[in-house]
């Protein structure tokens, strides 16, 4: 106790040094999501079951990085009502494993194949870069700078300590994302969990639509070309019968005369 018997106008109040806490009371990262105000975060971890990994209920540890409400409110309507892209956009906001620190340099794989989250500058921000847009080079690292290649910096990319080239080099940036996403976002909260840690971060990281665009185009264009083939051998089919029919039509009247 820090500051016994301090008189208030209708009682007394005891300053204490530490949160009493009752001894049932599990902490975990979704009881810190609504600590932190992430009403709508939760919300969509639980439409797409992905709470499950910070309800205290998975083996593992991941990490998560909120988006504020704020931040989630700018996401486009079309995103929310696709089940499959919102899974898509949160898992781009998960780790697995416990980040204690974000460093500058150091990348994190999320969930979400195709794409890294890199460490800003003095560790105070997360930049999120899709390998699509990205080739590889021998003696390149990756620093971003307002979306474009600005140095060959080499980075900590096994988080030992040791600077490595990360054999990815930054193109100038031509891709877009999802309607009200960022490419780079601030660090404004951290609480460790038995579970895992939750950052929160100012900015909500959009989805590269190009890439996506892209590739449904490349599968319209397989069903297409595998819908005429069809049609092709159809007609083939058909004509092969038809010539078949009248090849017996012409014997038959031989067989008469």
């Amino acid at each position: 106790m820090t500051k016994p018997d301090v008189l208030i106008e209708n009682g007394v109040v005891h300053g204490i040094s530490s949160l009493l806490v009752p001894t049932d009371f599990q902490m975990t990262s979704l009881k810190v999501l609504l600590g932190f105000g992430n009403q709508k975060l939760v919300t969509a971890l639980q439409q797409t079951t992905l709470d499950q990994l910070f309800d205290g209920s998975a083996e593992l540890q991941y990490t998560i990085f909120a988006p504020t409400e704020e931040a989630l409110a700018k996401i486009s309507n079309e995103t929310w009502r696709s089940q499959l892209t919102l899974t898509d956009l949160l898992e781009l906001h998960i780790v697995k494993g416990r980040i204690l620190q974000i460093k500058e340099g150091q990348v994190y794989a999320p969930l979400i194949p195709g794409y890294l989250l890199v460490g800003g500058k003095g560790g105070q921000s997360l930049i999120c870069m899709n390998l699509t847009y990205f080739h590889a080079q021998e003696q390149s690292g990756m620093n971003i700078e307002n979306g474009e290649q600005t140095s060959n910096d080499h980075y900590d990319t096994q988080g030992d300590g040791k600077k490595r080239s990360s054999g990815l080099q930054r193109t100038r940036r031509t891709d877009s994302i999802t309607p009200g996403g960022v490419y780079e976002a601030k660090i404004l909260n951290q609480k460790v969990t038995p579970n895992g840690v939750v950052f929160q971060i100012d900015g909500a990281f959009g989805l590269h639509t190009t890439a996506k665009s892209t590739g449904r185009w490349i599968i319209l264009g397989i069903i297409i070309a595998f819908v005429v083939l069809l049609i092709a051998v159809g007609i083939w089919l058909w004509r092969r019968r038809q010539q078949q029919q009248l090849a017996a039509s012409r014997s038959h009247v031989r067989l008469l005369d």
